[in-house]
């Protein structure tokens, strides 16, 4: 059986492609073929009889040619040699474990009939004792609720809230995506703090015991996916008495992060047993934040690379928003970069029913990094997802340029009035009008105006994942890198991050006192450039006649030295 785009879910789907472009984005010169698109269709093919070679059934093996699908991706791995560095077998090894097991999930999930692996049939058979159905490959949720609840006197957080709402979450998990633990704080450690952030502090740690993966038959115990894995340790200030944002915070994770590739999973909750907070277990990413990962390695970024990441940061986006809430501060600082390549959404902290409404004595009062919040949001209306829209707007221009938006100048009430008056980021190099036509509507300063997260990610989608030679944006890349590379050194940011940041330009979440802001508007210079949005300081006129000034003398010197030699 074939597996395509149709027949998966959007979870395994995004860890299929996930997988394969960072594979095929080791090297610079790798290109994603052996058929492994069907151009006829769009539609992905990895042969699902490729990937269960061991205790596989014959009658199976009869049916369908075993095929080289996995093997072809070891091969293309090898090829490009990056299994030769001991420093990126890790990224190989968990890009390939990936792919199989999304393979084997999205396989499974979409016709389980034709499952046929023995060992797990056997599991299989043995839940339908229970006369309940699996709820996920592996899982019977009837089953495991037992389990839980059978543990739940062998433990405690010492509040009962936390474990009512573990409990809760444990007996209505549908698949180990879904499970939260209360995980003693002795079960973790090399526990080093990472950053502050505006409510607490994140540290990065080791949990010995790893995730629950599924139930073991022949141990009777839980099967952990990943022993001695790192985790991302959030704490709260003052914490020790458990508030509603701190659950309301690591229920969204667990929600949206257990349903997609794209928002950061949660593992558990556990307590600092100095300062006594509660902290958050969370899903750790290997690179940090996205900006840390640009200011490192930009110029590894081509320009389907910078198209990739942004694609996944709509799809996290597009899956906050169809569960009808806004995320509500949404900066590169909350992106986080993973081991393969994937960049995903963190700090729900501020997620919002979409319909939320803000009081009179809060209206004034806005959280966030200023350089992101939309125009409405500083005047004090009320955040909706096209507050988010322009949020990502701004991430867009970011990875793009590489560079953080104004930072060159303090981030005060005078850039505030500044942004609801119309100001932009602007770029310092030519842009692909497409692009910038995007990132354009994203900055709309009516919300009205700017497109879904659906919509980007469609978009992003085309661009990122037809990415042909022939096609509109490939022709205007060419032109923008013919320009660029014409550009005094100075200019260039396409290769290199040089850039000072200004000693009062703030891009961690705080809270702004805006008051008395004039209403948003459109500046007409930045919407009627159609071209390009440029700084001051450069135009694509500037360049091309520097470039005809470069041609002239390169002429005259030409007929110079030719003459001279014709002279003598």
């Amino acid at each position: 059986m074939t597996v395509t785009i149709s027949d998966l879910s959007d979870l395994y789907f995004s860890q299929i492609r996930n997988a394969i472009t960072f594979v095929c984005s080791v090297s610079p010169n790798s290109v994603i073929e052996d058929n492994l698109y069907d151009d006829s269709n769009t539609n992905m093919k990895w042969n699902f009889n490729g990937i269960l070679l061991m205790d596989c059934d014959e009658g199976f093996k009869e049916k369908y040619d075993v095929t080289e699908d996995l093997m072809r991706l070891v091969k293309i791995i090898n090829n490009h040699g990056c299994n030769k560095e001991k420093s990126k077998e890790g990224f190989v090894v968990n890009c390939i474990t990936l792919l199989f097991s999304a393979i084997v999930r999205g396989g499974y999930a979409h016709n389980k009939k034709n499952f046929v692996n023995k060992e797990l049939n056997k599991d299989y058979e043995k839940y339908k004792k229970c006369n309940k159905e699996n709820t996920d490959f592996d899982w019977c949720k009837a089953c495991n609720a037992k389990r839980f609840q059978q543990n739940f006197k062998n433990w405690t957080s010492g509040n009962s809230n936390i474990d009512k709402f573990i409990q809760d979450v444990q007996l209505s998990a549908t698949n180990y995506r879904e499970v939260l633990e209360w995980i003693p704080y002795n079960k973790f450690y090399d526990v080093e703090y990472i950053a502050k952030g505006g409510f607490g502090k994140v540290y990065r740690a080791v949990w010995i015991d790893g995730d629950i993966d599924g139930w073991d038959n022949k141990n009777q115990n839980w099967e952990r996916y990943e022993p001695n894995m790192f985790v991302a340790l959030k704490s709260l200030n003052n914490s020790e008495n458990v508030t509603l944002e701190f659950i309301n915070e690591i229920t969204l994770h667990n929600k949206i992060g257990a349903n997609t590739a794209n928002v950061v999973r949660a593992y558990g909750i556990t307590q600092d047993p100095e300062s006594n907070n509660y902290m958050m277990v969370l899903e750790y990413a290997i690179n940090g934040s996205l900006r840390n990962y640009l200011n490192e390695s930009y110029s590894r970024l081509d320009w389907n690379g910078k198209l990739r990441c942004l694609y996944n940061i709509a799809s996290g986006l597009d899956i906050i928003h169809k569960n009808e809430l806004t995320h509500g501060d949404l900066h590169i600082g909350n992106v986080l970069m993973m081991a393969c390549g994937n960049t995903i959404i963190t700090d729900m902290g501020l997620c919002k029913p979409a319909d939320y409404k803000v009081s009179e004595s809060t209206k004034n009062k806005i959280y966030g990094v200023l350089p992101y919040i939309a125009p409405e949001i500083l005047k004090g209306n009320n955040y909706t997802k096209a507050s988010d829209i322009y949020g990502f707007g701004i991430i867009m221009y970011e990875v793009i340029s590489g560079l953080p938006p104004y930072h060159d100048v303090s981030h005060d009430i005078n850039l505030a009035i500044k942004i609801c008056q119309g100001l932009r980021p602007r770029f310092v190099i030519k842009i692909p009008q497409l692009i910038i036509h995007l990132i354009k509507r994203c900055l709309d300063a009516n919300p009205l105006n700017r497109p879904t997260a659906k919509k980007i990610k469609e978009i992003l989608d085309q661009w990122s994942f037809k990415f042909d030679s022939q096609t509109e944006l490939q022709e205007q890349i060419e032109e923008a890198e013919e320009i660029n590379n014409n550009l005094p050194t100075s200019n260039v940011t396409l290769t290199s991050l040089s850039y000072e940041t200004h000693s009062e330009a703030v891009y961690t979440s705080g809270l702004l006192n805006l008051n008395n802001l004039p209403e948003p508007k459109n500046s007409d210079d930045y919407y009627e450039q159609n071209d390009n949005i440029i700084s001051e300081k450069f135009s694509v006129e500037k360049v091309m006649q520097m470039k005809q000034k470069e041609t002239s003398l390169f002429m005259i010197l030409t007929f110079y030295y030719s003459y001279s030699l014709t002279d003598t």
